[in-house]
């Protein structure tokens, strides 16, 4: 008797995402706008790192420091509001799955 099985993939996990960089030039923090975040799917946004757990994820996006430059290379002072505003608009937590849908095997 032929026994057909089959193996399930569980991702899992939790992805800290940043929203793509428009191209334009000036300033990092100035070259973000809201439509980079908010008109352009997660899958096309770029993955920073990966965690077990939705609260490790979001203890991260949270504590993130950035260093913001102007277009001469010379640091640009951030207000610890603006920090707070970009994490919150340009980074995520978002399941894996979101970005790497989980595939059904093949039936054979």
């Amino acid at each position: 008797m032929r026994r057909h099985t089959r193996t399930v993939v569980l991702l899992g996990g939790w992805l800290l995402m940043i929203a793509p960089l428009p191209d334009r030039p000036g300033p990092l923090l100035y070259r973000f706008d809201a439509k980079s975040a908010d008109n352009v799917p997660i899958k096309r946004w770029r993955q920073l790192a990966a965690y077990d757990t939705a609260a490790a994820c979001e203890r991260v996006r949270t504590a993130t420091p950035f260093s913001f430059n102007e277009a001469d290379g010379s640091p640009m002072p951030v207000t610890q509001d603006q920090l707070e505003q970009f994490r919150g608009r340009y980074l995520r937590c978002v399941p894996t799955e979101a970005v790497y849908p989980q595939q059904t095997p093949a039936q054979k």
